[in-house]
């Protein structure tokens, strides 16, 4: 390994080769809990690696090894589901969680909704047709009761041209230990005042 360090140093194309390869399972595996689709997930990794080439000559001499640990399982978890939210017109069919981020994937036929909107310039409220959205991933339950909603970043919206499959994917807050979830939680209502989402305001979908 420190040879081929070396040489990778050197900028020996298959050197550094043959190094990407021994690393490139750990690599998918990461980017695929971060992001929702493959194309994304090839685009990261190749991005990955043309840092890595650009940036070989500043790694300093010594011993390296390469890990990707985390506490719990580190699977990715996938569960096939099939949960109506309520009388939004949602059915969840589909579930995926790994230790940084979570996913759903929605029944959800595309329909026009009127919503109020505000005009900047007057402050006049008007109604305008809107793309109805499914109710928002939030978090999971775990098996002990707890909630975890600190979602962060992520991505929504239809993987079929618009017209019925809707997915909606985001990364954590905080590291979860896949085997302790025990379902999504959608949001179903707003409190009010600012308050933290509660369990009311929520529907659970268990996916084990």
């Amino acid at each position: 390994m420190e040879e081929l360090i070396a040489r990778a140093r050197r900028r020996e194309p298959k050197a550094f080769t043959e190094l990407m390869q021994m690393h490139m399972q750990p690599m998918y595996k990461v980017a695929r809990a971060m992001l929702c689709g493959d194309a994304d997930v090839a685009d990261a990794v190749q991005e990955t690696i043309l840092g890595c080439w650009e940036k070989i000559g500043q790694l300093k001499e010594g011993k390296w090894a390469f890990s990707w640990q985390l506490t719990g399982s580190d699977e990715i978890y996938t569960a096939k589901v099939s949960e109506k939210l309520g009388d939004t017109g949602a059915l969840v069919t589909g579930a995926e969680v790994s230790p940084i981020s979570i996913k759903a994937v929605y029944d959800f036929p595309a329909k026009m909704v009127k919503e109020e909107a505000v005009d900047e310039s007057s402050g006049t409220v008007y109604e305008t047709d809107m793309l109805a959205e499914p109710p928002l991933l939030a978090g999971v339950k775990l098996k002990d009761g707890t909630l975890v909603t600190d979602t962060q970043g992520g991505r929504m919206g239809y993987t079929d041209g618009g017209k019925k499959v809707y997915e909606e994917c985001f990364a954590m807050g905080r590291l979860l230990d896949v085997d302790e979830v025990e379902s999504l939680l959608f949001i179903k209502k707003i409190p009010e005042e600012e308050k933290n989402l509660g369990e009311d305001d929520m529907f659970a979908v268990k996916i084990r």
